[in-house]
This record gives structure tokens, sequence and C-alpha cells, in this order.
């Protein structure tokens, strides 16, 4: 359901257009008159994220996984965020939650098998840091690799 708050239009067509500052200027717009409009919320995390502005992007999303425990989204971004820096676990964590949150996520499941994707190649990397001889490894490392997947 879009909302039909005055101001959200303009301001997804402004990050539709990539002008991020602006986008998220309306969301704050739109949200100092309807503080609870999950999508606005969503909606300025997002154009936070794609103005490089990670941190902020991430404090709005966990924030807004507390107001709003029942979507699984803020989750699953704070997943894509946290995977983007590295830090799987972290990412594996959120997803679990979001697909707790709902069990018919069928996104969150893909980005946790991507995650998980990440993890078992760090996992054979670090095997053959340590015995490059490690046929096991080697064999799971090249059946991981042979058909990259794309990142979380």
């Amino acid at each position: 359901v879009r909302s039909a708050d005055p101001g959200m239009a303009a301001a997804q067509k402004a990050a539709a257009q990539q002008h991020y500052d602006e986008a998220i200027s309306g969301f704050d717009r739109v949200l100092a008159t309807n503080p609870r409009n999950a999508q606005a919320r969503f909606e300025r995390a997002w154009a936070l994220a794609q103005a490089g502005r990670e941190d902020e992007a991430i404090a709005a999303l966990s924030s807004m996984a507390q107001d709003f425990p029942e979507l699984p989204e803020p989750h699953n971004n704070l997943a894509l965020l946290y995977a983007r820096r590295g830090d799987l676990k972290r990412a594996e964590a959120e997803l679990l939650l979001a697909v707790e949150v709902r069990p018919g996520f069928s996104v969150g499941y893909a980005n946790l098998g991507d995650v998980y994707r990440r993890l078992a190649e760090t996992a054979y990397r670090d095997a053959l840091r340590r015995n490059p001889a490690d046929a096991v490894a080697q064999a799971g490392l090249r059946q991981l690799t042979a058909t990259p997947a794309p990142a979380p």
C-alpha cells in the first residue's frame, strides 16, 4: 500500500532521479507530520544508504526494526548493508530475524543463501591458507566459485 501522505510522491521522484539529499529532505518533511509512516522511514533509510550515509541508514533501519517488529524489510536491508561492509555474521543475524518475522519472505531466504555462500567461501579459503593441500577445501571452494553468485 502506497502512502498518501503529502510530499511522498515528490520525495520518491527525487529518489528515483538519484537526488538523494532532496529525497531525504522530502521524507523528513513527510515524517515531521506522520512519524509512523513506515514507508517514508524505509525509503528515507534507502536514500541515506544510496547517498553513502551508511551509518545513518543503519541507525534508521535499526530504529525502524524496533518500531515495526512485524516487518522483515528493515532486517533485510540492514543485512545488505552489513554484508556490503563484510560483516557477514551480523548480516546473517538480521536475515534470520527477517525470515522469523515473516517465514514466507523469500527474498530473505535468498539473501541468507548468499551470505552462507560467502561464509563458506571464506571458510574454505581459510582452510587452504592453513593447509594448501586440503583436497576437501579445494573441492568445496571450486564448487562454490564455479558459478559466481551475486553479492547480497
